[in-house]
This record gives structure tokens, C-alpha cells and sequence, in this order.
């Protein structure tokens, strides 16, 4: 027999799942829509085809939608940024000049840094799709702006606590394991929106791009059982929503085009 607790539970847990899958569909919506506007850009003699490499810098932090860190300790306390790398390939397509796709297989790490020696690093495969408006200025110069969305998954994370110890038993899944202290979600959905300048020198496809990532889904838990000194298990469960902010500097370059 299921009791009401239990029939909760299940509510959220389909309501969860129901908001993750809005967020994917969007993401693929953009992606065709793209295709779309390239099929109206009457210039179909200049079809852009090019797939590269891409190398940069991430900026990372995280932000709480309710008001709580005083309650977790310095280890759930983002005060500062995260600087990691973010290494990848990308391919971009366009029926013509103006309009473009771009999708991406990408490793970016993200976090935050706390008071003291507090760190949280988590490694992401990042897979991008992004529409962009390609506007050329002039000669081989050309500015590009557009918006997208991604989908990531962690497969690696540390916590560097206020005593500095190490914890790298952070991320559940499938399933909540908060007895476990595992209260970081290995999936993430976001939007991103950026702009870049491409140029063509000796041949070579150069562009200098900056994005900047909107979580959407929350990176944590709903709830993690936690002390006044951090993470050590008790009975109290305490209800929180941290989400990433990311800006990310990249420079790409076209192998094939």
C-alpha cells in the first residue's frame, strides 16, 4: 500500500523529470529552427561547412535561489570564482552566409571557491547547440551573435572543505543519496548566449568568441543533511537550490571548411 509520503515523493520526482525534458526539447527546437532559417537566406551559393577545434578559459560560480548559505556552513558558501579550462570540437553548418548552427563536444570544469581554502570543482561533457546571426564587416572580418542552450553531464567532482580535506565521493546518480553526502546531480541543462568576432588569415579560420552560460537546473540535491560545521550526516535536512554561472572566453580554430 503506498502511503501519501510516498505518493509525494513520486510527484516530485515526475514533476522533476517533466522539467528536465522541457528543457531538452527547447534546446533541439532551437537547433532545427536554425536549420530552418538557413534554408530562407537566399544566397544558397554560399554554404558554410567547417569543423575545429576550440580552447579557453571558464569563469565559473554559483548562486543560490533561496537565501540559506549562512545555514550550510563555508562549504556550500560561493564567494568567489572558479578559473578552469574548456577544451573541445565544434562543427557549424549554414545554408548561407547569414545564418549558422553550431554544435559542440566539450570539457568544462565548474565550481566555485569559498572563504579559506574552500573549492568545488566539477568536471562536465558539454554538449552545445547554438543559433547565431553572422554578420561580415568587412574583408575577411565577420561578427556573429546568437543564443543556445546545452546539456552536460558530471563525471568527476571535489570538494575542498574549510579544514582542506578532500572529498571526491560527491555526485549521485540516478537517485538522491543524500545518507551519503553525494548532494551534487550529475546532470545539468542550461541556455547560453554569446557573440564572436571570426576572421580569415592566410586561409586559416580564426575566431575569438565569449558565451556566457545560465544554468537552469539545479546543480544539487533538493535537500542534503548537514551540521552548522558543513557536511557531516545528522538528521537534519535542510532544503536548498544552487544553480552554475559560467562565462567562457574561447578561441577556435576551423580544421575542416
Amino acid at each position: 500500500m503506498i502511503c501519501h509520503h510516498d505518493c509525494i515523493i513520486l510527484m516530485k520526482y515526475y514533476q522533476f523529470k517533466f522539467f528536465k525534458m522541457k528543457h531538452v526539447i527547447l534546446i533541439f527546437t532551437l537547433f532545427f529552427a536554425g536549420h530552418c532559417l538557413e534554408a530562407q537566406d537566399p544566397d544558397t551559393t554560399k554554404r558554410i561547412n567547417r569543423v575545429g577545434l576550440s580552447v579557453g578559459l571558464v569563469s565559473s560560480q554559483m548562486i543560490y535561489l533561496n537565501d540559506i548559505a549562512s545555514e550550510l556552513g563555508p562549504e556550500l558558501d560561493p564567494t568567489g570564482a572558479l578559473i578552469m579550462p574548456s577544451l573541445g570540437f565544434y562543427a557549424e553548418t549554414g545554408g548561407g552566409e547569414y545564418f549558422t548552427s553550431t554544435v559542440g563536444l566539450f570539457y568544462e570544469s565548474k565550481g566555485y571557491t569559498g572563504e579559506g581554502d574552500v573549492r568545488l570543482k566539477l568536471d562536465y561533457i558539454q554538449f552545445p547547440v547554438l543559433l547565431r546571426v553572422r554578420l561580415p564587416i568587412v574583408g575577411p572580418v565577420a561578427f556573429k551573435a546568437g543564443a543556445g542552450g546545452y546539456i552536460s553531464y558530471a563525471f568527476n567532482g571535489v570538494l575542498i572543505d574549510s579544514e582542506g580535506d578532500t572529498n571526491r565521493d560527491i555526485i549521485s546518480f540516478p537517485k538522491n543519496d543524500v545518507e551519503e553526502n553525494k548532494f551534487i546531480r550529475a546532470y545539468d541543462i542550461g541556455l547560453l548566449f554569446g557573440g564572436a568576432f571570426e576572421v580569415e588569415l592566410g586561409g586559416r579560420l580564426l575566431e575569438i568568441s565569449y558565451d556566457y552560460q545560465v544554468g537552469l537546473s539545479d546543480v544539487t540535491n533538493k535537500t542534503i543533511l548537514v551540521t552548522g560545521d558543513g557536511l557531516n550526516v545528522t538528521s537534519e535536512e535542510v532544503e536548498f537550490s544552487l544553480r552554475n554561472r559560467s562565462s567562457v572566453i574561447s578561441l577556435k580554430y576551423a580544421i575542416i571548411k
